[in-house]
C-alpha cells in the first residue's frame, strides 16, 4: 500500500494539485487514507471513502470482526487459477448484489467489470489482495484531520458494513459515516448511484475546495441536483447546455445558478443537444469545437 500512497504522491505533485478533494472506492478508499496518513494533508481539502477497506479486512486479535485469512488465500488461489472467471464469478454474484433475491443482474455492468479487471496485470492482481486485506490503517485514519465523508452499503458482501465504515468514521477526528440501507459494495454503479452522487455533493462544501465547477448535460451527479444545492455554489461556474435538450431543458439549470451571481456565466447554444461529444452521428454534426471554444475563454478569461 506504500506504493500505492507514493505514486498518488508524485501524481499530485507532478499536477501541482492544491486543495483536491480525493474519493476512493473499495482499495482506493484504502490508498486514499493511507495517501494522507503518509503525505499529509498540504494538498487536500477534503476525502471520501466509498465502500472502502479502511481500518482492516483481516481477522486478527485486535479486529475480531475482521475476514478469515483463508478468504483471501481462497481469492489468490482463484486468481491464479483461472483469472478470466473470478473476474467473471465476482461482479456477476456479491460485488453488485446481483445474487441478492429479486435483484436483475445487468450483463452490461457485469461485462465492463470483467473488462477492466482483464485490463489489469495478474501479479499486480495477486499482491493487491495482500495489500488491501491485510494493510492496517488504523493509524492513518487517526492523522487524518481533513473532513472526510465514508460511505458504505450496509449489504456489502465484500468489505462488510459492520467491521468498516463505521469504525474508520469513529477513528477519524472529522469524520461523517453516512449509511446507504441495502447498498452493495459496487453501490457507485449498481443501486441508484445518483445517490450516491448526491451525497457526495451534499457533504459540507468550502469554497478552498474547489475552484471552478463546468456542468454538462450529461454530467448526472451535478445536472440533476436539487435548486437549493447548486444556490449553494459559491465558486466561479460555467454552464454549457444546450437549448434543444429535451431530457434536461436549459430552463431548468440555469435559474439556480444565475440568482444574483455575476461570477456563474450560462454560455447558451442554440440548437445544440447537450451531448454533442457523444453523439452517435459523428463530432461534426454537433460542431463540438463551440463547445470546446467555450470551455477555453472560460479557462481565459470567464472564470478566472
Amino acid at each position: 500500500m506504500d506504493h500505492y500512497a507514493d505514486d498518488l504522491a508524485a501524481l499530485t505533485a507532478h499536477l501541482d494539485l492544491k486543495n483536491a478533494v480525493h474519493v476512493g472506492h473499495s482499495t482506493g478508499g484504502g490508498e486514499v487514507a493511507h495517501y494522507l496518513g503518509r503525505h499529509g494533508k498540504s494538498r487536500v481539502a477534503k476525502a471520501a471513502l466509498i465502500s472502502a477497506v479502511p481500518p482492516l479486512m483481516v481477522k486478527t486479535a485486535a479486529n475480531p470482526g475482521g475476514l478469515p485469512k483463508e478468504v483471501f488465500d481462497g481469492l489468490q488461489a482463484q486468481l491464479a487459477a483461472n483469472r478470466s472467471q473470478l473476474y467473471r464469478d465476482l461482479p456477476a454474484g456479491p460485488f453488485y448484489g446481483f445474487n441478492r433475491p429479486g435483484v436483475k443482474a445487468s450483463e452490461a455492468i457485469i461485462q465492463n467489470w470483467w473488462r477492466q479487471g482483464m485490463m489489469g496485470g495478474a501479479k499486480a492482481h495477486y499482491d493487491g489482495i495482500v495489500a488491501f486485506s491485510q494493510t492496517d490503517f488504523t493509524d492513518d485514519l487517526k492523522e487524518i484531520t481533513v473532513p472526510v465523508l465514508v460511505m458504505h452499503g450496509d449489504d456489502d458482501q465484500i468489505v462488510p458494513y459492520a467491521d468498516a465504515g463505521p469504525l474508520s468514521a469513529k477513528l477519524l477526528k472529522n469524520g461523517t459515516l453516512k449509511t446507504y440501507k441495502g447498498f452493495p459494495h459496487g453501490m457507485p454503479t449498481q443501486r441508484r448511484p445518483a445517490r450516491v452522487h448526491q451525497g457526495l455533493i451534499e457533504a459540507p462544501i468550502r469554497k478552498a475546495a474547489t475552484r471552478r465547477v463546468f456542468a454538462f448535460g450529461e454530467m448526472r451527479g451535478i445536472t440533476r441536483v436539487r435548486e437549493e444545492d447548486l444556490k449553494k455554489f459559491d465558486v466561479p461556474t460555467l454552464i454549457i447546455h444546450g437549448d434543444d435538450d429535451s431530457d434536461r431543458p436549459d430552463r431548468r439549470l440555469r435559474p439556480a445558478f444565475l440568482q444574483a451571481d455575476q461570477e456563474r456565466t450560462s454560455r447558451g447554444l442554440q440548437g445544440r443537444a447537450a451531448r454533442p461529444v457523444l453523439d452517435p452521428q459523428g463530432p461534426g454534426r454537433r460542431r463540438p469545437p463551440g463547445i470546446h471554444q467555450g470551455l477555453a475563454l472560460a479557462l481565459g478569461r470567464v472564470l478566472q
